[in-house]
């Protein structure tokens, strides 16, 4: 499994989560796409980081498809599953998008949050 941190950055929700999964049996990498201790605090940081990314798509391609090639040298298997919280949800709908190999797309919303809009 690759887990995308949300606009935050890599932090202890994510390692939490990886942590739990590992605990299950799950082979878990954490993947930070914005470089260590690059961690945006304030909301318009966060926005920027993010904004240079979804502007960028290629290069989100490049550093999530990297932590992927990470993880399957570390043992990882071939068959992997890409999920993220909030940005890192939508980094993981670039990937399926894009093509990158063979891709089984699955959406969770939020219960509260409605289609009306």
């Amino acid at each position: 499994m690759l887990i995308i941190h949300d606009w935050d950055g890599l932090d202890d929700y994510e390692r939490q989560r990886a942590d739990m999964l590992a605990s299950e049996g799950y082979d878990v990498f954490a993947v930070d796409l914005y470089g260590e201790g690059n961690r945006p605090q304030a909301m318009e940081e966060k926005r920027a980081a993010t904004n240079r990314l979804y502007q960028d798509r290629e290069r989100m391609r490049a550093l999530t498809l990297g932590g992927l090639a990470q993880a399957r040298e570390q043992g990882a298997a071939e068959q992997t599953v890409i999920m993220g919280y909030c940005f890192g949800g939508a980094v993981a709908l670039e990937i399926a998008r894009s093509g990158e190999g063979r891709q089984h797309c699955r959406l969770y919303q939020l219960p509260w949050w409605t289609n009306d809009t």
